[in-house]
């Protein structure tokens, strides 16, 4: 006569039990969710490029800049980015007049909330040339092939847009 060794129910229900129990406490506390991680204004260029793989798009912040969208194209609805932006409430956008002034941009509306930032990427990885004022510190970001900078004071952010333009419009002089 053989006899079948095997578990019985309550082992298997303890083993069950202590498994159960060291997962919870092991990865309990561990979220699985992704996380909006946080991008700085000066490597908000670099970061939206590396996404868009040679694509045009928009970028629009809006809800005091505390939420961003990317709008590939006019006729797709913008969706919300898989990152956060480190952008004060308070931010101020400026551009370059015709006569070589900064000043504030207004922007309309998106959802029924005021725009506070937007910004046209292109395929060639150029895009809309900024000057943002975030919590009085002041970033140029310039249209094409240079990296964003953070200056002390909006004259200087006007002087080094007025200097990348002036190259940018004399690069054929060497030619």
């Amino acid at each position: 006569m053989q006899i079948k060794k095997a578990f019985t129910l309550f082992e298997l229900l303890i083993v069950i039990f202590i498994l159960s129990l060291v997962y919870f406490l092991g990865f309990g506390t561990i979220d699985f969710k992704p996380h909006k991680k946080a991008v700085s204004i000066l490597d908000l260029k670099s970061t939206i490029a590396d996404r868009l793989n040679k694509q045009q798009a928009k970028l629009i912040c809006i809800d005091k800049c505390q939420s961003c969208f990317i709008q590939y194209d006019i006729f797709q609805e913008p969706q919300e980015t898989s990152f956060h932006i480190k952008l004060s409430p308070n931010l101020t956008s400026y551009t370059l007049t015709d006569n070589d002034r900064l000043e504030p941009i207004e922007y309309d509306r998106f959802k029924d909330k005021k725009i506070c930032l937007m910004i046209d990427f292109y395929p060639n990885g150029s895009s809309t040339p900024i000057v943002i004022e975030n919590d009085k510190d002041f970033f140029f970001l310039p249209s094409l092939l240079r990296e964003s900078k953070q200056v002390k004071t909006l004259e200087e952010a006007q002087e080094l847009w007025l200097k990348y333009s002036y190259h940018l419009q004399n690069t054929g002089d060497f030619y």
